[in-house]
């Protein structure tokens, strides 16, 4: 259907060409007699348009202006005249008239390898008034085409205008121009859909295409009878194909079966053996790819449990080694916590205090990283940075300045065990360069949006930008490079993620011989976090 849609606006369009001729046009809209070779003009153009075309068997153009009618066919062109008044009663004029695009089809009256005619206005420009009308007779050429595509047996089409008037039929001792009653119940059907009726005393299936534009209808007849002989057909074709798929399935799942049954009466019997305690029972890996490795597995699975059974004891032992091992590893650092606090009494008898204050220092500072959890209030965490700070003091004496500037409001905040010590000892080791024999280093903390800002500031020899840049690779990395001279930053920088979730980071601002000042970031809770 959307080709013969196309099919009609290229012959609306050839009809209303005379409209881009300015001077066919002219001679066609002036009311005075045709001047010397007018007339010629006029049939030398429609002579051209003609022969442009194989599918007319003839082509009247209608003149209202001067009444007259030139008519083009195969054999030449005829001037003719006409009665305007008998013009205007006429079908063509009167359907172009009421159509909003000036255009009429009209079946053909006994007219031979006529299909329909065509017929449409020629307008005045500035009044929108006919002037003209085209008539073009088509031949049935082009319904040869469409025709073939409809070759079933004892199929036909035929095709209706907008009110429902036949233009062809295929057939036309079935769907005479007589059928109207048919006519006018196909021509009610919607696009597409089908509908049974009865011609000649026999039932037929029609379906409907109906056209956008020019609002056309083309009707296929197909006999009932043949779509009753096809569907006859294909259920027998089916019924004889699932026949014989079946025969076919029947066959395949007996030899399956035969196929399988062997191995897996024999595999049902190694798992017998298996579950009397016999795991050295084994199954040869033969016959199909699946088979093959179910008795793989099979095997795998015995040696596994029997491996496993062996390894059981060795573990057990393991375990019994492991306990009094712990239990070792507990009661070493007791003693010599124990040990340290006896001397520590022996000095304060022989008043040697600062023997005695160096000793208690590091008994308390033993004591701290041998007591459980991963975390301490700040409070504690200075306690045992201070211990720190004063060994190192009896060691560097005046080349060792701390300063501590803890805010009140942070002491009770949880922090993760020996990081503050951990930074002060980095600045110690790390701070003192060549250039240098003594060190500041101030410890503060304070509250900010949440967090807890923990800073170590030294002015030591600072870090090199390469230093710098390793140290921060090992924090993308999230792990701990046995070279690096800062592990003990790339430690703690891995207990903050793990900790934290990423909640936490560590900031660090060098200039190298000036300063380096390295900030803890922390969720501020009074609560440790859950690993």
């Amino acid at each position: 259907m959307k080709d013969l849609e196309t099919y009609l606006q290229e012959l609306s369009l050839f009809c209303v060409q005379g409209c881009y001729d300015r001077t066919f046009h002219h001679i066609v809209e002036k009311t005075t007699p045709f001047q010397p070779g007018e007339e010629a003009y006029l049939k030398n153009r429609i002579q051209a348009w003609f022969y442009s075309r194989n599918d007319l068997k003839s082509f009247d153009f209608y003149l209202f202006n001067h009444a007259l009618r030139l008519r083009r066919t195969r054999s030449g062109t005829r001037t003719l005249p006409f009665s305007l008044q008998e013009l205007s009663a006429s079908a063509p004029y009167r359907q172009c008239l009421h159509s909003r695009s000036f255009h009429a089809i009209l079946p053909a009256e006994e007219e031979p390898d006529v299909l329909f005619h065509y017929c449409h206005f020629l307008l005045q420009i500035k009044t929108k008034q006919p002037i003209a009308l085209a008539d073009l007779a088509i031949s049935t050429a082009y319904w040869d085409t469409l025709r073939s595509n409809h070759s079933n047996p004892g199929e036909f089409i035929a095709l209706t205008d907008e009110y429902g008037n036949l233009l062809y039929s295929g057939n036309e001792e079935l769907l005479g121009f007589s059928s109207r009653q048919i006519l006018e119940e196909i021509s009610a059907l919607p696009s597409g859909a089908p509908l049974r009726c009865t011609l000649g005393g026999r039932p037929w299936l029609v379906t409907c295409a109906e056209g956008d534009t020019f609002h056309l209808k083309l009707l296929a007849f197909l006999p009932v009878s043949y779509i009753d002989e096809q569907i006859a057909q294909l259920r027998y074709s089916v019924l004889v194909v699932g026949l014989l798929i079946s025969l076919f399935v029947l066959l395949l799942i007996t030899l399956l079966i035969r196929l399988l049954t062997r191995p897996l009466t024999i595999l049902a019997n190694k798992l017998t053996d298996v579950g009397k305690g016999d795991f050295t029972s084994t199954m040869d890996s033969g016959g199909s790819l699946e088979i093959s490795n179910l008795s793989r597995s099979f095997n795998d699975m015995t040696l596994h449990i029997d491996r496993l059974i062996k390894e059981n004891y060795i573990v057990k032992l393991r375990e019994k080694t492991a306990r009094i091992t712990a239990l070792e590893a507990q009661l070493n650092p007791h003693f010599l916590y124990n040990t340290l606090q006896a001397i520590a009494t022996e000095a304060l008898v022989n008043e040697q205090i600062q023997i005695y204050n160096m000793i208690t220092s590091l008994a308390s500072g033993l004591r701290y990283t041998i007591k459980g959890g991963d975390c301490v209030p700040l409070r504690r965490e200075m306690e045992y940075t201070g211990n720190y700070v004063l060994l190192q003091k009896m060691r560097m004496d005046d080349r060792l300045r701390v300063t501590f500037d803890i805010a009140e409001n942070t002491q009770d905040l949880i922090i993760p065990k020996i990081s503050i010590q951990l930074l002060v000892e980095n600045s110690i080791l790390h701070g003192l360069g060549p250039n240098r024999d003594s060190i500041s280093i101030r410890v503060q903390s304070r509250l900010s949006d949440r967090c807890l800002h923990i800073t170590v500031t030294d002015d030591g020899c600072g870090i090199d930008s390469d230093r710098l840049s390793a140290i921060r690779a090992t924090f993308n990395a999230r792990g701990n490079d046995s070279e690096n001279t800062h592990i003990g930053l790339s430690s703690l920088h891995g207990r903050l993620l793990l900790l934290y979730h990423g909640q936490a980071r560590m900031e660090i601002d060098t200039v190298p011989e000036s300063h380096t000042k390295i900030t803890l970031i922390i969720p501020a809770t009074k609560e440790a976090p859950h690993v």
